[in-house]
């Protein structure tokens, strides 16, 4: 019907019982042609096009049709006073043809409609310059516009492309189950061998040191492996377990495989890539400047339930409908009915309207229940105002915030679950956020920046997954946190931003203390974030699997922790907390001027930490490292403490450049590295050190100890270096050259084991003192004092040295004392089983001597300014070189406690003043010296000795004298009232009468100072007339021939045949010719000698020659 409005205004009424309503209203010239309408097609369709504007016609309803048509082409329809009262189809009347019940409307002006009654199903709703309002009194917004073709390269298909990609199906549509399956199991088998590794490497420790507590993480591992003596008997068991991880990993079971595959499919559809997931072409429902959609019920709807078969997901369709849906529409394990089927997955379709905004125009939006809206084109949707229950914004080209600000009290978006999508651009601007209140999930995407403030100030943020192309903003009054619902695949959503996160929560915590906050680590540049406490937990889908970025982080006296099971943490920001807490695969710390400040800082990791920023300000730390990689940690306070550091398969590097470390807990590391800048290294008694390799340096000084195998150890400043060690050592170096500081080494045996310290130097402004129970061999030792070792094995050194001091070597167990150059004031090298050898000797004095029966001192070279005294079975000394303005060299030899020697060989002494010899009880002798001035006191020889002056030789037979080519030889035979006789070079023999010796020839031409002898030519007796006067002259049993080793005395004289028991004697001991007599020295203190006999084969011969 044509119809023609004859002035501005006019009325229109039109009534069908069955039929449709289709009228053209035309204006008259110059006149506006407007209608108020009452069309009423109560079984039919309405068409109504009209010039002017349509208009209400008093309080009824206006319109009602299955399909509603209403333009306007000069005018508006309904007006901002009156929205035109409607009531359009519920279902559509023809099959396949959706929009036979739809309301439809295009004005040059605004659109103003309300329906009265159930749902509003909106076709295309158009203002070309206006605004559209529509109003659904009690249903929904419905899209009655056909599905649009499938986007090309959308959302879906782009995640399928992903799976295949990763491998999680093959390009065929199957699934690598038993690749991946292979994998895993290999991956469990290596993560339970390294965890029995390190058991048994913690074990040893607490098994050496039973005082120590047993650290948490130990138990746990005793609790698991303490039944088994292999990682592979506890694999054994675990694979017989059908409760056991490892059961379900390695049995031919479909589940695992399942259950594998549907965690990445799930987790790939909640964190979805690209700002829009639209799969489909969108249809127009509304354009205009300002909309506003209000419903009683809903705007979009969900549609209804669709079953997808699980065991079928290795075909393209399938994977389609679950990566078309969003996660909160996929419900797993559960039927359309909500029955539990774990063969099921049921999705959830939903409906949105689709929007065009036109330029400068504003979006609210208001329901009683959910709403759904989607950009339908390029435009950008500006935000007013959304309000419902669950809210789907899904724009195409950004997503904008116009008047609401900070502190208005106005939200963009309230509701209870948020999706909001930027599509190509954005959520926000960066000086405007969109402003949301919100109390359940939050999912948001854009490929440009995401600006999002949550305003509610009693429930948290909640993140579900965010997709940022470019930096990502989140402010929240309250918390931010990821869901946490305890439902697996709702609890899979993390942060994914490809530019700069950042993160501020005003009044709460960002994250939760045992579940932090999911981000993405592959794309995001850094993270800054503020909040009273911030929990963060990296996640990483790359195989490269890059570090979450910290730029800037600020907890206050709160805690920060960021823990990771996939990927690591580099910090390249501040940190500033009151403990900071890390467990992650990695730690690093990048750029000129990072740091952390915080009071305690603990960081566990599998693959190494570098915290090597000085301006770290961190007082209390503790680090675990459970892989291969290294553990460095710089900082700047006035005092470290280190509360604990464990990483036995790598390194650990701790610098403080400030002050002290102070070690409180053990630390047990592979490499360690520890240095006090401008302090000193402390350790308390209840902790150790556990290192193949320490290296420790220092201003102030040190003291440590533990299971050390290698050492350097420097001191720049004053203070003392102390290391008190339970295994072998190998010193590199030690050096405390500063300041007048000592150095300790003690290398003690708890373990039943034998421990020496070897190699390397010694350097000290102070004392060195050595002790160890077993050997020791150094390089080289200097120090400004005194220097001690003690050891119970051999000592070596090429050089040992003390400048102003002391040196004593005491070897208490078997082996040598062997040391090319040994320099100190006054130097005693003491041996208890072994030899002593010196290359060469100087000092004021020397006192050496060697306990072992056949012990043998060697000397090269000697210089001394005093005395040397030397006592062993063995003396040889190639040189003396004795410097002194007025006091003789002093020579004081003797045997082995204080007995007979067996040899004395001095090739040259050279001496400025002359030479002291005090005691000389030797079987044999060579001595010979340069100056004239020799003296001799307290001689016996037992069989022969050569002395000389450099002008005068002498030779002393204690036995079988015969005539040699000495200028002299005498023979002595000491009688009871002086068993020793003084020889002196200027008056020859003295301290007793001519018969205590026999001179057998001395030379003419010899000229004497003192001559107390005349000339004899030869003596005329021979030498066993010689002995027979001797022994029948009743030599006193209390002066032996010789002195054997081991306190042994041996008795020649052939007139003794038997000895009665004498008060002097423990028991009545007969004593026959040839036999042995020990002497029990330690009682012979008491006035007590115990004597035992024995036959000696060696003194058997000798009364043989002698009879």
């Amino acid at each position: 019907v044509n119809h023609r409005v004859l002035g501005d205004n006019g009325y229109l009424a039109a009534i069908t019982d069955s039929g449709n309503i289709d009228i053209i209203s035309k204006k008259s010239i110059g006149k506006a042609g407007n209608i108020s309408l009452t069309a009423i097609a109560n079984s039919g369709n309405v068409n109504i096009c009209a010039d002017g504007s349509i208009y209400q016609s008093g309080t009824g309803l206006a319109v009602k049709g299955e399909r509603i048509d209403l333009v306007s082409n000069y005018g508006s329809i309904g007006s901002s006073n009156g929205s035109l009262l409607i009531h359009g189809g519920q279902i559509p009347r023809v099959s396949g043809d959706t929009m036979s019940a739809s309301v439809n409307a295009r004005a040059l002006g605004g659109i103003y409609l309300k329906q009265d009654s159930g749902d509003m199903r909106l076709g295309h709703v158009e203002s070309v310059t206006g605004d559209v309002t529509l109003r659904v009194n009690t249903g929904d917004f419905y899209d009655a516009l056909p599905v649009g073709e499938a986007i090309k390269g959308n959302s879906a298909e782009e995640l399928i492309a992903k799976w295949v990609k990763l491998g999680i199906i093959s390009a065929d549509g199957s699934d690598n189950a038993a690749s991946k399956k292979a994998v895993a199991v290999r991956n469990y088998e290596d993560g339970v061998k390294s965890q029995f590794a390190s058991y048994q490497s913690q074990k040893k420790i607490y098994e050496k040191n039973p005082g120590l507590n047993r650290a948490a993480s130990y138990l746990a591992l005793h609790a698991m492996f303490s039944g088994y003596a292999s990682a592979e008997a506890c694999l054994a068991a675990m694979s017989a377990d059908r409760n056991s991880d490892y059961y379900k990993l390695s049995s031919n079971t479909y589940g695992w495989t399942r259950d594998n595959l549907l965690y990445a499919l799930q987790s790939s559809i909640i964190n979805k890539t690209g700002g829009s997931s639209q799969t489909t072409v969108k249809g127009v429902n509304v354009k205009g400047k300002n909309i506003t959609l209000s419903a009683g019920h809903g705007i979009g709807r969900d549609e209804g339930k669709e079953e997808v078969d699980l065991t079928r997901l290795n075909e393209t369709a399938t994977l389609k409908k679950l990566a078309a849906a969003e996660a909160s529409d996929i419900k797993w394990g559960v039927d359309k009915s909500g029955n539990e089927n774990k063969q099921i997955a049921t999705v959830n379709k939903t409906n949105a309207i689709g929007i065009e905004m036109c330029e400068g125009g504003l979006l609210t939006a208001d329901a009683q229940q959910n709403v759904y809206i989607a950009g339908a084109t390029d435009d950008p949707i500006y935000l007013n105002n959304v309000s419902g229950q669950n809210i789907r914004l899904l724009g195409k080209n950004g997503i904008y915030n116009v008047n609401f600000q900070e502190n208005d009290g106005n939200s963009n978006i309230n509701g209870i679950d948020l999706i909001i999508e930027g599509g190509s651009s954005q959520i926000g601007t960066v000086d405007k956020p969109v402003y949301i209140n919100t109390l359940g999930k939050v999912t948001a995407r854009a490929d440009g920046l995401i600006n999002i403030y949550h305003k509610n100030g009693s429930n948290p943020l909640q993140i579900s997954a965010i997709y940022g192309g470019a930096n990502v903003l989140l402010r929240a009054l309250n918390g931010i946190l990821s869901v946490n619902t305890g439902i697996p695949s709702e609890d899979l959503g993390y942060i994914n931003a490809a530019g700069l996160l950042s993160l501020q929560s005003f009044k709460g915590n960002i994250g939760e203390a045992t579940k932090g906050l999911r981000i993405l680590a592959d794309n995001t540049d850094a993270v800054n974030a503020v909040a009273s406490n911030i929990y963060l937990a990296a996640e990483s889908q790359s195989s490269a699997k890059p570090p979450l970025n910290m730029g800037n982080i600020n907890v206050g006296n709160g805690t920060f922790k960021v823990t990771s099971d996939r990927t690591g943490v580099n910090f390249t920001g501040s940190v500033n907390a009151h403990d900071v807490f890390i467990k992650t695969d990695s730690v690093s710390q990048t750029g000129d001027n990072g740091y952390i400040h915080a009071d305690i800082l603990y960081a566990e990791t599998r693959n190494g930490m570098s915290l090597n920023s000085t301006r770290n300000q961190v007082p209390v730390v503790s680090f675990s490292g459970t892989g291969s990689g290294n553990v460095a940690y710089t900082g700047s306070v006035p005092d470290l403490q280190l509360n604990g550091i464990s990483n036995l398969n790598g390194d650990v590097s701790i610098n403080n450049q400030q002050g002290n470390v102070n070690i409180i807990e053990s630390i047990n590391a592979r490499n360690l590295f520890i240095n006090a800048a401008q302090g000193l290294i402390s350790q308390t008694n209840s902790c150790e050190i556990t290192a193949a390799n320490l290296n420790a340096v220092t201003l102030n000084g040190m003291s440590l100890a533990g299971f050390i195998s290698r050492a350097t150890l420097s001191n720049s400043g004053s203070g003392n270096i102390r290391l008190l060690n339970f295994s072998d050592l190998v010193l590199d170096s030690v050096t405390n050259r500063v300041s007048g500081g000592n150095v300790e080494i003690i290398c003690r045996n708890i373990n039943q084991n034998i421990n020496s310290i070897s190699r390397g130097s010694i350097e000290s402004a102070g004392e060195v003192n050595i002790t160890c129970d077993h050997m020791v061999n150094v390089t080289s030792i200097k120090t400004a004092n005194n220097l001690n070792i003690n050891c119970f094995g051999g000592i070596t050194s090429d050089h040992i040295e003390s400048l102003n001091g002391n040196v004593n070597l005491i070897a208490n167990g078997s082996g040598d004392i062997n040391v090319h150059e040994l320099l100190g004031r006054k130097i005693q090298a003491l041996m208890q089983d072994g030899n002593i050898f010196l290359g060469y000797l100087k000092g004021y004095s020397a006192f050496l001597g060697s306990k072992s029966r056949d012990g043998l001192i060697l000397v090269d070279k000697a210089e001394v300014s005093g005395s040397i005294d030397a006592k062993a079975a063995h003396v040889s000394i190639d040189s003396i070189l004795h410097k002194s303005d007025a006091k003789k060299l002093q020579l004081n030899f003797a045997g082995a406690n204080s007995g007979c020697m067996d040899s004395v060989f001095i090739d040259n002494i050279y001496s400025d003043t002359g030479v002291q010899m005090n005691g000389l009880w030797t079987n044999t002798a060579d001595i010979q010296t340069n100056h004239s001035d020799f003296t001799l006191s307290d001689v016996y020889v037992v069989d022969r000795g050569y002395l000389s002056n450099g002008k005068v030789s002498m030779t002393v037979f204690g036995q079988n004298p015969v005539q040699d080519k000495s200028h002299i030889q005498i023979y002595f035979a000491p009688k009871e009232a002086g068993n020793f006789t003084d020889i002196s070079f200027q008056n020859i023999l003295g301290g007793f009468e001519i018969d205590d010796y026999t001179i057998i020839h001395f030379a003419d031409e010899v000229s004497w100072l003192f001559n107390q002898l005349s000339w004899v030519d030869e003596v005329s007796f021979t030498v066993n007339s010689t002995l027979k006067a001797v022994s029948l002259a009743g030599r006193p049993l209390t002066q032996p021939d010789k002195m054997l080793h081991h306190n042994e005395f041996a008795y020649t004289t052939a007139e003794i045949v038997n000895l009665a028991g004498t008060n002097n004697w423990t028991n009545n001991i007969a004593i026959q010719n040839g036999s042995i007599v020990t002497l029990d020295v330690n009682a012979a203190g008491n006035g007590i000698n115990k004597m035992s006999a024995e036959e000696d084969p060696d003194v058997g011969s000798e009364t043989e020659a002698e009879d």
